[in-house]
Formats: structure tokens, sequence, C-alpha cells
């Protein structure tokens, strides 16, 4: 039989490394546990509290005794029986998380938090009330004291509404840990009487002013307003910088980081956010890249890509995030990939692209993915601002495929420029850039070939007239001008008829002609002889056959024709040492040598339609 041991008069004085050593049995191990209880509780010895919990646990019949002591001292000692169990279970914490004791002791640290916080708020004052819910408040997740932490918040409640540094610091408590409550709480109008107009209109309605609001309140009050906006899609909050701060919790070692996480989580996976204020969007992305977060990155641009100003958004976002001129290809490619942009977005997204590094050289690989889908795609288009870019950093780099895809693009968007001056100019900017390229250049005269051949006589005629004779960097523009040259005289002289008309204009001007000459050019075989009065009487003869009026017209006719005649003759290429006369016809007809005038021109064409000419265009 065990002698009982002689216990001092003081609880304090129990040695606690003895009881250790030699732990007692039976009635005394209850009774030396009663003083210790006692002691824990009145001295807050955590050392003799974790001792009496491992009694407690290896003997239930000690722990209903012991328990029943604790049980009862927490009416009058409740923030003592709270210490004490809190002692015992970070205890248990260490030894065995998930223990079935622990979850005992973890039930029982619930209640006692109830009742602490239930007499704090019956008889306490604001402080201890505010210190018992910080308290809970900071307490781990693994305690699972969030429902005594809403209960004590909404038991609270009433007390707050005539306490103004009661109902601040309430519902900077409820933002932080319980958000849940704001509603209710900011639902009364009594309380929100005494808060300031800022942290309500910001945790109630999600406006004002982010940065004020961080600086105030601090930063979790900041990711809650954030947070309550986002559920609203109240933009007000939302500004680059406030994303920055977002990012900057989220990625740091502060007490913030699982709030901004949470945040980010849900814009990464929740609704459109094409409400959110366009830099708002960009910074979004941008740290998204620059944290190599690119799952998130794409998840957000599910998002966003709805967005009309989408491919702006985008082109920020991988500039400002460091990302390689292939890397931005790749991301292109995989938003299309994914079906989150169409082809058309991917082409607006080079474009941005290239915008945001103002057209550098370094950035031709975005020119050229662009230039495929154009090339590829003949719905896709590009702005005229592009394509200028475009065909000038081509030009620059001589990369003749990108130039001649822009050409065929401008080329198309200048036919739609009604003003005359300004289509000059174009063209023969135009012109100027594909001077390097023989294969662009060849486009670009078929082009204004077909263009011209199509286009109405008076438009052709005022653009003769304004249509440089130089461009801008000094060359000569002779062949845009020599094609709109060659086609309107080529319709001065059809005229309004069709070409069987001309045919037949032809062939009765050369019958006059023919019979003029037979009537009156000398010849090896005859000269000729005029006797004036015969001629007279000749047509004295014939004069009835044409109306009076109709006399002088003829008499104008003749004598202008005489004068044509004359011209035609004076500017035809004539005779030289070097080259004879039947060389220049012969060359005429054959298309290598070009016209010098009209009696050329009859020479060559005569030449064109017998087929003596072969192709020789720039072509």
């Amino acid at each position: 039989m065990t002698t009982p041991r002689p216990l001092p008069a003081d609880d304090t004085l129990l040695d606690l490394h003895a009881l250790r050593a030699q732990p007692p049995l039976g009635d005394e191990r209850i009774e030396i546990g009663r003083r210790l209880v006692r002691r824990a509780l009145d001295k807050r010895d955590a050392d003799a509290a974790r001792l009496v919990a491992g009694w407690m646990d290896i003997d239930p019949i000690v722990d209903e005794e012991l328990y029943a002591r604790l049980a009862r001292a927490i009416n009058v000692q409740p923030d003592a029986v709270y210490t004490f169990i809190r002692a015992v279970i970070g205890m248990h914490h260490e030894a065995d998380e998930q223990g079935a004791r622990t979850a005992v002791w973890r039930a029982r640290l619930k209640v006692a938090a109830l009742v602490s916080l239930q007499v704090a708020i019956t008889d306490g004052d604001s402080d201890t009330i505010l210190s018992w819910l910080k308290l809970i408040a900071r307490e781990p997740a693994a305690y699972a004291l969030g429902d005594v932490l809403n209960s004590g918040i909404a038991a609270a409640h009433q007390r707050a509404s005539v306490d103004p540094s009661l109902a601040r610091a309430l519902v900077l408590l409820a933002a932080k840990r319980a958000p849940l409550l704001l509603d209710d709480l900011l639902g009364d109008d009594t309380l929100r009487a005494q808060l300031p107009d800022a942290l309500c209109e910001a945790l109630h309605y999600g406006i004002g002013d982010s940065a004020a609001l961080y600086e105030g309140f601090g930063a979790e009050v900041f990711l809650s307003a954030l947070y309550r906006a986002s559920g609203l899609h109240q933009p007000d909050l939302f500004t680059g910088r406030a994303i920055e701060q977002v990012w900057t919790l989220a990625v740091g070692d502060n007490g913030g980081a699982a709030a901004a996480e949470k945040l980010l989580k849900l814009w990464g996976s929740g609704e459109s956010l094409v409400w959110m204020p366009p830099d708002a969007l960009a910074a979004l992305l941008m740290f998204a890249l620059l944290d190599r977060r690119d799952d998130l990155f794409y998840a957000l641009t599910g998002r966003i890509a709805s967005h009309p100003a989408f491919p702006t958004l985008l082109a920020r976002a991988i500039v400002g995030g460091k990302r390689s001129t292939s890397g931005g290809l790749a991301i292109v490619a995989q938003l299309t990939a994914s079906g989150q942009i169409d082809q058309q977005g991917a082409a607006d997204s080079y474009s941005a692209l290239l915008d945001a590094v103002d057209w550098h050289e370094d950035s031709f690989e975005w020119v050229e993915g662009l230039a495929r889908l154009l090339q590829q795609h003949s719905e896709v288009t590009a702005s005229a601002n592009a394509l200028w870019h475009m065909i000038a950093l081509a030009g620059e780099l001589r990369e003749d495929f990108a130039a001649r895809t822009a050409l065929r693009r401008l080329t198309a968007l200048l036919e739609t420029t009604e003003d005359e001056n300004d289509f000059a100019e174009e063209v023969t900017r135009l012109s100027a850039l594909v001077h390097w390229t023989g294969a662009a250049r060849a486009g670009l005269l078929t082009w204004w070939r077909d263009y011209t051949h199509s286009a109405q006589s008076a438009r052709l005629q005022r653009l003769e007239r304004v249509l440089p004779e130089k461009t801008a960097d000094g060359r000569r523009a002779d062949d845009l001008r020599a094609i709109l040259s060659t086609v309107l005289s080529f319709r001065r002289m059809i005229g309004k008829r069709s070409f069987g008309g001309f045919a037949e204009d032809v062939s009765t001007t050369f019958a006059v002609l023919q019979a003029l000459a037979e009537a009156f050019d000398p010849n090896a075989k005859r000269a000729l002889i005029f006797d004036a009065a015969t001629f007279r009487a000749e047509i004295e003869a014939r004069l009835e056959e044409v109306p009076l009026h109709e006399r002088k017209i003829l008499a104008n006719n003749l004598k202008e024709l005489a004068h044509l005649v004359t011209v035609m003759a004076d500017h035809r290429s004539k005779a030289t040492i070097v080259r004879r006369a039947e060389d220049i016809d012969r060359m005429l007809t054959t298309g290598d040598q070009e016209p010098h005038g009209a009696v050329d021109a009859l020479k060559w064409l005569a030449g064109y339609l017998a087929g003596s000419q072969h192709d020789d265009d720039d072509e």
C-alpha cells in the first residue's frame, strides 16, 4: 500500500518535477490534480496545467473530476480557464494534432471562449471586449474558433452601436476575420453613424480611394474592401497601384499574404473582369507575368479577353512583364489556340505589341506574325497606321515578305481615299517605301495600272494635276505618272466610242487621208499640176450635197486637219545619223521604242494589234 506523500499547504510549493518523476495514483492523483488546477487558474501556471492535463488524458476518472472543477470555474474565471486549456492544446498540437484528446480539448477551448466572450460583452468595457475578440481572431485556424468569433462580433454589435471606438474596431475586425458579418454591421444605420464615411463606403459599397484606405486602415481592410468591390463589380477602388499592392502582399511574408492570394484566386476563377478599369487589368496581367504565374495569367486572360481594349491590355502586360519577343509570340499563340482570342484578336494583339515598343526593329518577329495572319486570312484586317509602320520597318530590314503583304493591304485601303491630294501623296509615299524590292514594286505598279484602268476619267485628270513629280525622298515618280498619263491618253484617243467604233473611224480616216494623198501628193510617176479655177468649179458642182450651215464646219475641220497632220508629222521620231527611219519604224512596231508623238503611237498600236510585240513590263 502506497503511503501518501506529504503535501505543502501552499499549492505553489508543489514540486512539479517530482510529480512528473513519480506521478501519484488513485485518490491522491485526484487530490493533487485539484490543487494543480487551482494553481494553474490562480497563477496562470502553464506548466501545472500541462502536467495535470496529462493525467486527465490517461485517466478518465481524473479527467471527469478535474474538468468538473474547470467547468465550475469557467463562470467566475473564464479567462483563466481559457488560458489553462490554451496551454494544454499547445501541448497536444505539438504531439498529436489530429488525436482524439486534442479534439476534446479544442471543444473545451471553444466553450471557454464562448463563456469568456459572453462575460466580457455583458460586464466588460470596450477594451476588454476587443481584447477577447482579437485574441480569438489570432488563434490558429486549426482551433476552429471561427464560429465563436462570429458569435462574439454579433453579440458585441449592440454595444458597438453606441460606442464609436468599439464600432470602428469591430468593423475592422470583421473586415479582416469575419467578412460575412460586414453586411449586418454596416447595414445598421446607428452603427454606421459611429464610423468614418470612407471606411463605410469602401467596405459596404466598394467605393473610395484605395490608396487612402491602405494608408489609413491597413492592408487587411484594404484587401477586404477590394474583395467586397469585386463581388459588387464596383471599379472605383481598382487602380494599377492597388493591384501592385495586392501583388506585393501576396508574394510577401506578411499577415496579408493569404488574403491577397485569396483575392487573386477569386479574380482568376470567378466571373468576367471586364468591369475593372483598364489600368488595373493591365497591371493584373503584368504582375502575373513578372511573377512567372503563367497559370494564373491564362486564367485571368480568360476573364478579360472579351474587353474591347484587350489587345492593348495584353501588349502592356507582355512588355511590362519583361517577356521577350518570342515569349510574346508564344502567349498570343496560346491565347489563339485556346480560343480566348480569334485570328483578328491575334492580329490586333501584334499591332498593339508593336505600338507598345514603338515598332522597334528588334520586334520584327511580331511584324512577321502579323504578316502571316494577313496573308493566310483575308478577313483579318490591320489599321492603316499599322500597315504603314509595317512596310516602313520591312524596308529598313529588307524583308520582302512583310513588305509585299503590307503593300497588298495598303493599296486596298488607298482606293477608299476620296481626297485626290491625300491619295496622290500616299501613292508616292508608298512608291518610295518599296523602291528597294522588285517584287513589291512590280506589285505596286500592277495595282496602279488596275486602279487607273477602272477609275473615272475626271478623277484621273485631277490626280494628274496633283501627283508629285518626285517622292519625299527625292526619287522621281516617272513610272506612276507614265501609267496615269498613258491611261488618260488612251481614253482621249478612244473618246466615247467603243473600240469597234474607233476601228471604223480609223478606217474612214485612213480612206480620207489616202484619197487626199493619192489626189494631191506628188510622186515619182507624176507631178502635181493644180488649176484652182477647175478645182473651184468641181466643188461648186457638188456644194448642193452639203447644207450651207455645214460648209463652214467642213472648212474649219479641213483647216484644223491640215494643221494637225503637220503637227503630228513634226512630233514623230525622225531619222538620225545613228538610226534610220526604217529602224525607228521597226522598233516602234515591235515595241522596242516608246512613242514620242501621235504618229509614233499609230505605229506602236499597229505593231501591238498585229502581234509584233513581246511582253515587256515591270512585272
